[in-house]
């Protein structure tokens, strides 16, 4: 278990899933304000941490699949003991919250993360803008789409991507009716799913491929390099900042990442945990709704990003 300080006596414990704790591990001290659970975790140690804390603050992140899930109670709980909860990133699944809602038992009071629908829009713009000669030169242009999962997380950057491309690609005269956009949609990562669903875009001709996030990149990454030649004439696109994805960026042969949109995810984190500290000090809280951080674009060529985005493996 971590802690750390900030520059009034509130203590944060910051739970992550190394933590492995179970029911009755937990030990809570009387300045314990805040606790911020991370991948994997489970409602067993929210509930303990609800029965433990005082008047705090509760930050979820993601929980199991579907991402955080199963909350419903606890968080009515939360409310009915007025403890404020803002959540970050996934957050909360979608369908706990409208229980939520119709119960009148909601106590999130700020939610902070990126749109992925926007964000994917974003690498929907600088794709076209490095395909659109090739999408006029051509009689039929093939942009394929690697859809990760079918999470809302999933269905919205694939969403964003597609709307946004088609937006652009018909309101230029050179590119309308010139191009076709397929989609490949797997349930997860288990058994190569996306090296399968690449050989399926390569089957239908694919001339450009938008993957909706790291996993998939890992994943097409390792098929193109073990494939000699034959994807070198495919451009692709990527969502997220996995030190692979970099690896693909700065590679000077074989096929080309031509550029990836990531969150950024100290801003994420930051920006949650002054709302959660707003809330203990009654100041007035950003009601953010989903929507409050800017994605960052990387490009080829370009390492400036390195200095405020999180790489990780």
């Amino acid at each position: 278990m971590l802690f750390c300080q900030i520059n009034f006596p509130i203590t944060f414990h910051i739970l992550t899933a190394a933590d492995n704790i179970t029911y009755g591990q937990i030990f809570w001290t009387d300045d314990c304000a805040l606790v911020i659970f991370r991948y994997s975790m489970n409602c067993q140690i929210f509930d303990n941490a609800l029965f433990n804390l005082f008047k705090s603050v509760v930050i979820l992140v993601k929980n199991l699949s579907p991402i955080g899930e199963g909350f419903t109670d606890m968080l009515a709980q939360a409310y009915d003991a007025k403890i404020p909860v803002v959540q970050f990133d996934s957050g909360i699944w979608a369908k706990d919250i409208e229980a939520l809602d119709a119960a009148g038992k909601n106590p999130i009071l700020s939610s902070v993360a990126t749109s992925n629908y926007d964000a994917a829009k974003v690498d929907a713009q600088n794709l076209f803008e490095a395909l659109k000669a090739d999408i006029a030169a051509a009689d039929k242009y093939v942009v394929g789409v690697i859809q990760h999962d079918e999470t809302q997380t999933g269905i919205d950057r694939a969403a964003g991507f597609v709307d946004e491309f088609k937006a652009l690609a018909d309101a230029a005269a050179t590119t309308k009716g010139k191009y076709v956009i397929g989609k490949e949609v797997k349930p997860g990562d288990a058994d190569n799913a996306y090296k399968a669903a690449l050989e399926a875009l390569y089957e239908k001709g694919a001339n450009a491929i938008f993957m909706t996030n790291e996993g998939v990149v890992k994943q097409v990454y390792d098929a193109i390099a073990a494939a000699g030649a034959k994807y070198d004439a495919i451009k692709f696109c990527g969502y997220d900042a996995g030190s692979k994805q970099i690896e693909w960026m700065k590679a000077t042969t074989g096929p080309k990442l031509v550029g990836a949109v990531a969150q950024d995810s100290f801003q994420i984190g930051y920006q949650a945990v002054e709302q959660a500290v707003f809330a203990l000090e009654g100041k007035e809280i950003t009601v953010y709704d989903k929507y409050c951080i800017n994605a960052t674009v990387l490009e080829t060529g370009n390492d400036s990003f390195r200095r405020y985005i999180i790489i990780y493996e």
